[in-house]
């Protein structure tokens, strides 16, 4: 637990020291495909079978931040964070063929299932769609399917310290944001 506590302070001051650099990725690119990965905390969360959809979850992200952090692939290593409203709404705006609405993304979700006085560390894959933010609450909320190979996901109904690392998207293939 003492790792994971560490992770999460790391995480935190990152994302604190580069709050000022508040810009899209796209005001950073270079003429070089760019591919950026994405990584979004929450104090807390929860998954919950959607009915009728075997193998899809509402996975809610809550107290996550004004902010999604962001960073690319070597050798460029471009850092920074963007305001979360602005990343669903590019998300849900790009019809690109590789965009994430039209090939979403891939993420890895680790956290803590708080269950019954018990507490055990999560790590599973899923693929992301359908995001929706609300500001006021700062609560994420995606849909999410579990990917083949995949065990043990279960609904978990008091997560904690979740971390969401979402696949790359390549902004400047694209002539766009995210």
């Amino acid at each position: 637990m003492n790792k994971v506590a560490i992770a999460f302070f790391a995480l935190f001051t990152v994302l604190l020291s580069s709050l000022a650099q508040a810009k899209s990725p796209m005001t950073q690119a270079h003429k070089t495909k760019l591919n950026y990965m994405f990584v979004q905390v929450g104090q807390s969360g929860s998954l919950t079978p959607i009915k009728g959809k075997e193998g899809f979850y509402q996975l809610k992200l809550k107290h996550t931040g004004e902010y999604v952090h962001y960073f690319s692939d070597r050798p460029n290593r471009i850092t920074g964070v963007y305001p979360t409203a602005k990343f669903v709404t590019q998300w849900l705006a790009n019809n690109t063929p590789d965009g994430f609405k039209k090939m979403a993304p891939n993420a890895a979700l680790s956290a803590l299932n708080v269950h019954l006085l018990k507490k055990n560390q999560v790590n599973f894959i899923v693929q992301l769609s359908e995001p929706a933010y609300n500001a006021k609450t700062q609560t994420m909320t995606y849909v999410a399917q579990v990917l083949p190979g995949e065990q043990n996901v279960m609904p978990m109904k008091h997560l904690k310290q979740v971390a969401l690392f979402i696949d790359s998207y390549c902004a400047s293939c694209v002539g766009q944001g995210f």
